[in-house]
């Protein structure tokens, strides 16, 4: 860490011991020393290292000459030469205080630190005021590790001298490190009151702030950092990494490649400046910024991680799984590198190994999300897979999320069965991916024909866009990302937007934000088309399946509601690319090729054995895969193995990577019947074999994710091709490859049948989506009681959810001062009046929101409730035990003869001065819209119903209506000494805020003890 002025010369310091009689040496000598601090001033090191040489020699004994002469050599970097000059001092004057102080400031130099914290402490045993040797000494503590007694060095210093505003500036940074950032701030802001020009605190602050998730308001401090100084690389740095993470890619590759251009070897800004290379898809340039980290710092484990990252987005297996071995080597607890080679050997086929790395990954560190994403997809690719066990380890997933979360319990979305609803697909997807072409043509039908019943929001998670990403923005009513945003952020964002059904599309797959939906920002949640499992989240109300690919039988193996659509769940919009159905290669070739596109992953071994008896079973048959984990031939060869251990001749093998996008249909020209794998089938390669004219064989499962060959099969009318078990789907194999005048007369008719299919048809799977909706929709309105409320619960192939980046430092080392004092401000007084407010209540009356420092009373037993009685009788509470009461919509709900004693009984438990914060419904603002012209029907009956109570149970009727006239004469008479209305109190999200038509219907005010 850098340090303030810890070397600086002592100018005109004490010297103490120094004989009052000086002889006529000594006062020639002290001469020279204050011409030589002058020099010193100036810059001139040698011509005052000169005169205090001078000094010396007419008076040895003279201790200030040679502690001024240890100054000049420190300077100079000779710190054996300072160490002697100070000793000589000491040995000359051993109540030197300031010959001790600098003595500390050369060990420090060395790094010895126990020597240092002798030093300073005998500084400041010999001058207790000594502000600098308080401030030091704070700085060594921390070096040794003991940041608690540092501040205390810290909070000396600025007793002595509280508007020394680097030292709020240490304070600071320590209060930051042991995870205090609220009083962390407190300093930070203390020191920029004192000196605005501060750039280091407006630094530190922004490293706080962005620690708390308020990564705009530190992107504003680092700004302000770098106007103060343009040239600090630590600024620049934490500048990029927050321009990074909140998905400003350009933005953030200036101010890395700035903080590495100030500093060559500040390799946290090269990992992360690699890391947003790599987001901003320039691979090669991340690679060369990997290695440059590496050069710097060959053990530093977290680039050999991400520089594997970097190797596996190029298909360079093994290089990164080289790479991601050799981080766990030099970190055997490195979690996310374990995590990491898991995703990797999931995608090689290595699904054994690739679980064990990932729940070693787990057993390191429990609470990471993605690797729990991770293992719960890889579960997918086992033989054996148990459903049982993929639910468990969503469900562990789900109890983590729910953990972090604050979920709303109360919408403002005004529950009208009939309105216009708002629809949000959250997804990394929405591009040129599976999940994007099937999407596209739904969007497009929907906006076409339903655009009067729903309008969608989107919120993508990653930054690449494309052609499509723009195709599907245009049928969105908004278009937020939500890159870099927290959980809480994006929460906030959907509720901003009133959305009234949030829709995630990936699942346990990559970019997923499954812990937002555990927030619950949208009255209703469900999980559609990325993923084909249950999420675990046991927010998310439903999943979106169809009959034929989610029988009932297996509806216990998920947490969510199972939603059917009509026919088909999926609709895949037609491919753009302009390539025919040719003839029947086998007609030509003279032999049967089989083939499959799917990825390598889901090629067990298993699959092998099965395609193995299929090509003994069709003499001289073919077998074209094609994976992009085959452009490594070494996995080509592998491949090759795995068959020959059954006996087939490689030869038989067609091997290939990707093809390039404008051609990726043209192989399947070559082929004459696709093989779909198990127990995870092809969804998108499915689709698009049918679209060529190629007819899938499929093996019938019994789960969600096996059957969706079954869904795509029976919609294409394809029934002969679902084979029952595995010795029907060598046997169905056989049989149409021995029949090719029927699969020719298929495949010259699939891409009508196709099209004309429900698999094709978006303007009829628009119908019955938005049906889908409408029905849900208003099945909460019915279970909820009209001011919002939780409603009852009644009854593709993807990438892994992603590979961990770890910044090597989330934010630089921050510079630290040791010359600086810092004032230290508690924020209450230690009286006895201050520790009884501390012991009084924070009452919410009808509350389920739990929020720090308040107590819920309720009615009810909700989880988190922590009295249950009746607001009626609150005898259980004695006199003046509260500071606040908060009742929202409760009181309406007491009858006129109980609504005067309750409000006494209120006011008995509230201490003098105490507040009553009162919202209920305003019958006068109530009765003005219920004869707004412009309301129809349903909507003045919903009004009506505020009136009134939505009546879906005892809890829920009114018997009192009240306006603010009403109100201030039953507070005056219950004993309150004032009463105020208030537009909002902002304490908690409830109805006090709700506005219905555009009409804010409740009474807020505060009445006061």
């Amino acid at each position: 860490m850098g340090l303030f002025d810890r070397f600086r010369s002592t100018g005109g310091a004490d010297a103490t011991g120094e004989r009052s009689n000086i002889k006529d040496a000594t006062s020639s000598a002290l001469r020279l020393i204050e011409e030589g601090n002058a020099i010193e001033e100036a810059g001139r090191l040698d011509d005052a290292m000169l005169r205090y040489e001078d000094a010396i020699r007419m008076a040895p004994d003279l201790a200030r000459a040679h502690l001024n002469r240890g100054n000049i050599l420190l300077a100079q970097d000779n710190v054996e030469g300072a160490l002697g000059a100070y000793t000589t001092a000491i040995s000359l004057d051993p109540h030197y205080a300031a010959a001790h102080y600098n003595l500390g400031n050369a060990y420090t130099h060395l790094g010895k630190n126990e020597l240092a914290r002798t030093a300073y402490e005998k500084a400041i045993e010999l001058k207790p005021d000594f502000t600098d040797a308080h401030v030091a000494l704070g700085c060594v503590l921390e070096d040794l590790g003991q940041p608690n007694t540092a501040l205390k060095s810290y909070r000396r210093a600025l007793e002595l001298n509280p508007e020394y505003a680097e030292v709020h500036c240490n304070l600071g940074n320590t209060l930051r490190e042991i995870g205090l950032l609220d009083d962390a701030i407190s300093s930070y802001r203390e020191a920029l009151r004192i000196d605005p020009g501060l750039a280091e605190a407006h630094l530190n602050l922004g490293i706080a702030l962005s620690r708390q998730n308020q990564s705009e308001q530190a992107i504003a401090c680092y700004r302000r950092a770098l106007e103060l100084r343009p040239a600090n690389a630590d600024a620049h740095f934490s500048l990029g990494v927050a321009l990074k993470n909140r998905g400003q890619l350009e933005l953030a590759l200036f101010n890395l490649s700035k903080a590495v251009e100030l500093n060559h070897n500040y390799i946290e800004a090269h990992v992360n400046l690699a890391d947003t290379l790599r987001d901003a898809g320039q691979p090669d340039r991340a690679l060369a910024s990997y290695r440059k980290a590496l050069e710097i710092n060959p053990g530093h484990a977290i680039a050999h991680s991400n520089l594997g990252n970097a190797l596996a987005d190029l298909r360079n297996y093994p290089d990164a799984m080289a790479s991601y071995r050799r981080a766990i080597e030099l970190d055997p607890n490195f979690a996310a590198a374990f995590s990491n080679l898991g995703s990797v050997l999931k995608d090689l086929g290595a699904t054994s190994d690739a679980l064990a790395s990932t729940r070693r990954a787990l057993e390191i560190a429990p609470e990471l999300t993605v690797t729990r994403s991770n293992l719960i997809f890889i579960s997918n690719y086992l033989e054996n897979r148990s459903c049982a066990d993929v639910l468990r380890e969503a469900q562990v997933f789900g109890q983590i999320v729910a953990r972090n979360a604050k979920p709303t319990t109360v919408w403002k979305n005004l529950p009208d069965p009939d309105r216009r609803l708002r629809i949000g697909f959250v997804s990394g997807d929405l591009r040129d991916h599976p999940v994007g072409h099937f999407i596209e043509g739904v969007l497009h039908a929907l906006v076409s024909n339903a655009s009067d019943s729903l309008e969608v929001f989107a919120y993508p998670t990653q930054t690449s866009q494309d052609l499509v990403s723009q195709r599907i923005k245009a049928c969105c009513k908004g278009w937020h990302s939500v890159v870099g945003l927290t959980d809480e952020e994006f929460a906030h964002q959907v509720e901003s937007d009133r959305i009234d059904i949030l829709i995630d599309l990936s699942g346990h797959t990559a970019d997923n934000r499954l812990p937002l939906f555990a927030w619950k920002p949208a009255p209703i949640q469900a999980t559609w088309l990325g993923y084909l499992g249950t999420t675990g989240v046991s927010a998310i109300d439903y999943l979106i399946a169809d009959e034929w690919t989610l029988p009932e039988s297996e509806e216990h193996n998920f947490t969510e509601k199972i939603l059917r659509l009509p026919e088909t769940y999926i609709c895949f919009t037609p491919p753009r690319a302009n390539t025919s159905v040719n003839e029947l290669p086998a007609l030509k070739n003279g032999y049967v090729t089989f083939g499959c596109f799917n990825n390598l992953s889901k090629i067990n071994d298993q699959v092998v054995a099965v395609w193995s008896r299929i090509l003994r079973a069709v003499p001289s048959s073919h077998l074209f895969l094609k994976s992009k984990q085959f452009s490594d031939p070494a996995i080509q060869q592998s491949m090759r193995d795995r068959f020959a251990a059954h006996d087939i001749d490689p030869q038989r093998l067609i091997l290939r990577s990707h093809v390039a996008r404008s051609d990726y249909l043209v192989p399947y020209q070559e082929i004459d019947i696709a093989l779909d794998p198990f127990p995870y089938p092809g969804i998108t390669t499915t689709v698009e074999s049918l679209w060529m004219g190629v007819p899938v064989l499929t093996l019938e499962g019994t789960s969600f994710i096996s059957r969706q060959g079954v869904g795509l099969a029976m919609n294409a009318g394809l029934e002969s091709w679902i084979a029952r078990d595995q010795d029907h789907y060598v046997e169905l194999a056989a049989k149409h490859a021995s029949n090719l005048d029927e699969v020719s007369l298929v495949r010259a008719a699939l891409r009508t049948r196709l099209s004309n299919s429900p698999i094709l048809d978006s303007r009829r799977f628009a119908v019955h989506f938005s049906t889908a909706m409408r029905n849900i929709w208003q099945k909460w309105c019915s279970s909820t009681n009209g001011l919002g409320g939780s409603p009852q619960r009644s009854e593709l192939t993807h990438p892994s959810p992603g590979r961990y980046s770890y910044c090597t430092t989330d934010f630089p080392v921050s510079s630290r001062y040791s010359s600086i004092q810092t004032r230290y401000t508690p924020t209450t007084l230690d009286t006895q009046e201050n520790a009884v407010q501390e012991s009084l209540l924070m009452l919410h009356i009808g509350g389920r929101e739990a929020k720090a420092g308040w107590k819920i009373l309720n009615a009810q037993q909700f989880e988190g409730v922590d009295y249950i009685g009746d607001v009626r009788d609150l005898s259980a509470f004695r006199d003046g035990s509260c500071r606040t009461i908060y009742a929202s919509h409760v009181m309406e709900h007491v009858s006129q003869t109980d609504f005067l004693p309750t409000l006494k009984g209120i006011h008995r438990i509230l201490c003098n001065g105490g507040e009553f914060y009162l919202s209920v419904p305003d019958l006068e603002a109530l009765c003005e819209l219920f004869l707004d012209p412009k309301l129809e029907g349903a909507q003045r009956f919903h009004v009506m119903r505020m009136m009134f109570g939505g009546q879906v149970d005892g809890f829920d009727f009114h018997f009192i209506g009240l306006t603010a006239e009403f109100m201030t004469d039953f507070f005056k008479r219950a004993g309150f000494s004032s009463s105020r209305r208030v537009q909002s109190f902002g304490l908690f999200n409830d109805t006090s805020d709700f506005c219905p038509y555009g009409s804010p219907i409740s009474l807020n005010m505060i009445a006061v003890k």
